[in-house]
């Protein structure tokens, strides 16, 4: 190096350091790197331009400056005396005008790729094409190491004043400006501590970031060609007249522009997020108001630091927005503090984002200027680059009129959500111009037209059916039509319409002789036969309704059950009689009594039954521990059986499974819709489902049709079908599946199993609504299904209606999170004896144009896609916190199912009195063949399973804290009765299974001890085990260049940053670094790298040459 070249040598600022660090790890990113293209139409003299550069160079040290950070303890920044001025100038005149465009596009993008050396200055690239006599295109390339945008205003400006000045032979003279080293020493005046404090409490209990629920990539189309690669940008005015409104209310109540726009961010975050405490970044000058002179001074000074704002719905808005602003006053004293320093101040973890949105309001003139004159040239600007460094990057500015432009990743976000969160601005800056006094509840933020769509164009399903019958006298009048056509199957026993009808009958007298009739419950006890399905025809026919018990079921359960729903008649078998129950109930057993039901009536009891009056009773799992009863109506049966009906194509050719137990609301999805128009009911037998094969086989000898499944049994049959293609049922036409998140891959697994002929259908529906209300026809073909992710669960089903609300039961967005709320004809009268729960869960619906409607609030998280379908997103007792983050448990089990290797997985949160809360992942590994399930050639085969490789494959998609600290490899999963995971029977893993903490391992003599020596002095530790990682130790970003820089001298490499973020173990850091070195070496070193192959151990020898291969 040059001394005598050397002007002047001082630290880096803080932003700088960070900038220079994210730089030298993303080298292939062009991040804080900028270029910008203007138009300069005129007589032009290039000598002139390319010396008014140089000038300005000259002028500001910062442009003469370069970076050192290799053996030094921490970055330096150099400044020379001299540089030279990289103008380069390019002649295409010659090139016909319609090509001159698009070699220019293509020059600009492959000029974006040409990194900066950033120990040369200076840090910047000139570039003019001449394209016709008084046409030029400039190009100017800047990293923001240099300079901040406010900066780009004052270059320029003395580029072209000087540039006139050179033209008239009259060069002006410019005040001498500050260096940059000036506001460095004004920096290293601050007290740390001052603000340490500060942004502690400012962030005090703010421990994750907040999210925009943003699609994921298996939503997304790849970018357009005229976007960017990775980002894309879309940006609208405000209208003029809004635009006045927001100026004149910001100054009657002293409150910024900027104060506005960010309270609008704010609100719009709370509202997709539904947080009240929100975090988003913003820009800040950063130049301190008593540092003389600042404002003229070249360098960076812009700053990024979080802004947090709490919403409290009843808050006035102008007073809220006031608290806001006073806020942004106080933190400006400490607006110097780096994003890094703030970052660990936070309880937000280490290598999770502060924020991933931002928004700025820019107060010098870079948007789309009008052309400026100087001389005889006009001067406008074309357009530039520059790559946003978070998810979503709002800006703002004003002319005119106020502009808001959303720059966003279009490789995960796209375009037609941005489209929204613009519209959504807008409207919120609406309600704060039009009621800046009403509450922050009453700001709207969905325009007319969406309400529209959302409350009633996507729910608009009305549909006629029979209002004022009854279950059964949809089954009587089927009788009539049908007779002699078949009503029910079970083993050889075969009952038609008319036979089953009679049978029903007498039972039904005989019943009505015991005291049955409406509102009174009488219990079903019985295994799976023909006089099960009987029975409770029968019940609903004498009036009475009926309450499903399952002989599997403790008896403990069972007599809660009985004596919570008032049970005083039991339809049973003698199996399952007195001494199972100590409830006092009359015990009828059917078995029994059957022989002396011959002399009871075999026509139809008149019907004294009312819509309203209650058909069953059937009882879900209670948060308490103690299940809960649903009370369903007739009416919601006879709804739910027409909308099935319809949704299934449900026609009298149909031979339709009776799958679940009587005690899973599925069982009357199977059963009642068929005999309404006329098809037949097979009820399985116990013995089929010992075996997939014999249950397929059992599809194929009944003629089955249509089956309703869960969706875990469904694909354990699609894996035996995988294996045994001849079993596939030919009569099978339809296939409901349900009951856990359907995955895309599972689904097209099975629709290559089942072939095209077979319909698939994802469906839903809480037990509180009649079983099925929501469902989505599976395509391959369909936009949905062309990338991993899950099913949607589709639209709703006849005369139900879908509400995806917050929790002041506003509309969210479409894409927003929200509960999901059901209305319509199926609901459930309420829960059995809890008149307070059902007052909470059962609701009146604000939306309904019906008087008296209600909706459920399901607990079910969900969102709408812009198609109108609704995608489920986790329960809400699914989202867990733990060591401070919130982690949807259902996405780590999505990324395990696209495994391969993976068959089922369940994770799960336990917590432990020593280690605090912890993720467990259950996995049921894959024993199929690679080439019957869909490959994904990066991810370990089945056979490969093992803790550690799952870590692995799950560490490519997920964050580091949401990767569960222990696995445990299970031969199935334990389900319930109902086919669900039976999340409490999972097995307590063993101590062992959870990985300790780190044990001290020595590490090998040679490149481990070398490499330890640099960990031990760089961390400020005796000694470093071979097994420990950098970060766990206390490394950190600025400490991780100092071991990059201390690896390149010691051995003699070059060695890129990222690799000490992407190796576990020391020991791993010191396979790296032999791989550079054999990348790097020539042939007479080789054998001496080689031989430091004997240095480490078998097993890292063989990883490091297995990446060489």
């Amino acid at each position: 190096m040059n001394t005598d070249n050397i002007e002047d040598l001082y630290p880096l600022a803080p932003l700088q350091r960070g900038l220079l660090f994210h730089s030298l790890y993303n080298p292939d990113r062009n991040a804080y790197f900028t270029q910008e293209v203007w138009t300069l139409r005129g007589e032009l003299n290039v000598m002139h331009l390319e010396d008014a550069w140089r000038r300005v160079i000259e002028r500001h040290s910062v442009l003469r400056t370069g970076f050192v950070w290799e053996g030094v303890d921490e970055p330096l920044q150099l400044v020379y005396k001299r540089v030279t001025v990289p103008f380069v100038n390019h002649d295409w005149r010659a090139i016909p005008a319609g090509e001159q465009q698009q070699r220019l596009d293509h020059w600009l993008e492959e000029d974006r790729r040409r990194p900066f050396h950033f120990s040369e200055a200076p840090i910047m690239r000139l570039i003019l094409f001449q394209l016709d006599e008084d046409i030029h295109q400039f190009v100017w390339d800047y990293h923001h190491l240099l300079m901040d945008g406010w900066c780009r205003v004052t270059i320029l400006n003395e580029v072209f004043e000087i540039y006139e000045g050179l033209c008239r032979s009259e060069p002006p003279r410019l005040d001498t400006p500050r260096p940059y080293r000036d506001y460095i020493a004004w920096l290293q005046q601050q007290d740390p501590s001052a603000a340490a404090a500060y942004w502690k409490r400012y962030l005090d209990g703010f421990t994750a970031p907040t999210r925009l629920p943003i699609s994921s990539p298996a939503r997304l189309t790849r970018p357009s060609p005229q976007s960017q690669r990775g980002f894309a940008s879309q940006h609208r005015a405000l209208p003029a007249e809004l635009t006045s409104e927001l100026q004149q209310l910001a100054r009657k109540n002293r409150v910024t522009l900027n104060t506005l726009v960010q309270g609008a961010w704010a609100l719009l975050l709370s509202r997709y997020c539904q947080e009240h405490d929100v975090v988003f970044g913003t820009t800040v000058s950063g130049r301190p108001a008593e540092l003389a002179g600042v404002e003229q001074m070249v360098g960076l000074f812009i700053n990024t630091l979080p802004v947090r704002v709490r919403i409290h719905e009843e808050h006035n808005v102008m007073e809220w927005l006031k608290q806001l602003q006073s806020e942004q006053v106080e933190q400006r004293q400490y607006e110097y503090s780096q994003l890094a320093e703030v970052h660990g101040w936070s309880e937000v973890a280490r290598g999770v984002p502060l924020f991933e949105s931002l928004v700025v309001f820019e107060n010098y003139p870079v948007k789309n200027p009008s052309p400026e004159r100087r001389g005889n040239l006009e001067i406008r600007k074309a357009h530039a680059f520059e790559r946003p460094e978070n998810p979503i990057e709002v800006v703002a500015w004003l002319t005119s009129e106020l502009w808001v432009q959303i720059d966003h990743d279009n490789e995960r976000i796209e375009a037609g959500f941005v489209t929204r969160l613009l519209s959504h601005l807008e409207t919120l800056l609406q309600g704060i111009a039009a009621a800046p006094h009403s509450r922050l509840s009453e700001l709207p933020l969905l325009t007319e037209p969406e309400l529209q769509q959302l409350l009633y164009e996507w729910n608009d399903t009305a549909a006629p059916f029979p209002r004022d019958l009854c279950v059964h006298q949809l089954f009587e009048a089927q009788v009539e039509r049908t007779p002699e056509s078949s009503a029910l199957v079970f083993e050889n026993e075969q009952l038609s319409y008319r036979e089953l009808n009679r049978r029903a009958n007498q039972l039904a007298h005989y019943l009505r002789e015991k005291g049955a009739e409406p509102e009174v419950l009488i219990g079903l006890l019985f295994e799976r036969s023909w006089e099960m399905v009987v029975a409770l025809l029968a019940v609903l026919k004498s009036g009475a309704a009926y309450l499903p018990l399952d002989p599997a079921y403790p008896p403990e359960r069972l007599d809660f059950m009985m004596e919570d729903a008032g049970v005083k008649l039991l339809l049973t078998q003698r199996q399952f009689a007195a001494d199972l129950l100590a409830h006092k109930v009359e015990e009828m057993c059917l078995d029994e009594i059957w022989p002396a039901l011959g002399a009871y009536d075999k026509q139809n009891p008149e019907c004294q039954t009312s819509p309203d009056n209650l058909a069953y009773v059937i009882y879900t799992s209670g948060s308490t521990g103690k299940p809960k009863g649903a009370m369903i109506p007739h009416r919601a049966v006879v709804a739910h059986n027409f909308a099935i009906i319809s949704r299934y194509d449900l026609t009298a050719n149909d031979r339709v499974l009776q799958f679940a137990a009587l005690t899973f609301d599925v069982a009357v999805e199977e059963i009642f819709p068929s005999w309404a128009c006329g098809a037949t009911v097979v009820v399985r037998p116990y013995r089929v489902v010992n075996s997939h094969r014999t249950f397929l086989e059992f599809l194929g000898k009944e003629r089955i049709s249509v089956v309703n499944l869960s969706t875990p049994y469904w694909n354990e049959l699609m894996i035996e079908l995988a294996q045994s293609p001849s079993l596939a049922p030919s009569s099978l036409r339809l296939a409901a599946i349900g009951g856990e998140k359907g995955l895309q891959e599972g689904f097209t697994f099975a629709q290559q199993q089942v072939g095209k002929g077979v319909r698939l259908l994802n469906v839903c529906g809480p037990t509180e609504t009649t079983v099925t209300n929501i469902g989505y026809d599976f395509s391959p073909e369909s936009e949905h299904t062309q990338t991993a992710g899950s099913v949607p669960l589709g639209r709703p089903i006849a005369n139900n209606q879908f509400y995806i609300l917050d929790a002041y039961l506003r509309p969210v967005p479409v894409g927003a999170i929200g509960e999901i709320y059901i209305s319509g004809d199926t609901l459930a009268r309420g829960y059995l004896n809890q008149p307070s729960l059902s007052a909470v869960k059962f609701i009146p619906n604000p939306f309904s144009r019906r008087p008296g409607m209600r909706m459920y609030r399901s607990g079910d998280l969900g969102r709408y896609l812009a198609d109108g379908n609704i995608e489920f997103v986790a329960r809400l007792d699914d989202q867990v916190k733990v060591r401070g983050f919130r982690i949807e448990l259902s996405e780590i089990e999505a990324v395990l199912a696209q495994h391969p290797g993976v068959k089922e997985s369940v994770a799960v949160v336990s917590e432990d009195g020593d280690t605090g809360k912890r993720i467990l992942a259950y996995v049921v590994p894959n024993l199929v063949a690679p080439s019957q399930v869909p490959a994904d050639p990066a991810a370990a085969g089945a056979e490969e399973i093992s803790a550690r490789s799952l870590r692995a494959y799950l560490s490519r998609s997920l964050p580091d804290y949401m990767i569960p600290s222990v696995f445990v490899l299970m031969d199935q999963l334990p389900l319930t009765r109902n086919g669900k995971v039976d999340r409490r029977a999972l097995p307590a893993p063993e101590l062992t299974v959870a990985e300790p903490d780190e044990q001290f391992v020595a590490p090998e003599p040679g490149i481990e001890t070398l490499v330890a020596d640099i960990w031990a002095a760089v961390l400020g530790q005796e000694r470093v085990s071979r097994e420990a990682n950098f970060f766990d130790l206390g490394g950190h970003s600025l400490l991780a260049m100092q071991v990059v820089a201390r690896i390149q001298e010691t051995f003699g490499i070059e060695f890129p940053l990222r690799h000490v973020f992407g190796a576990s173990t020391l020991a791993d850091l010191a396979g790296l670094i032999v791989q550079e070195q054999l990348k790097q070496s020539n042939n007479d070193e080789v054998s001496q790298i080689v031989s430091e192959l004997d240095q480490l151990s078998d097993d890292q020898a063989r990883a490091m040459l297995s990446g060489q291969a």
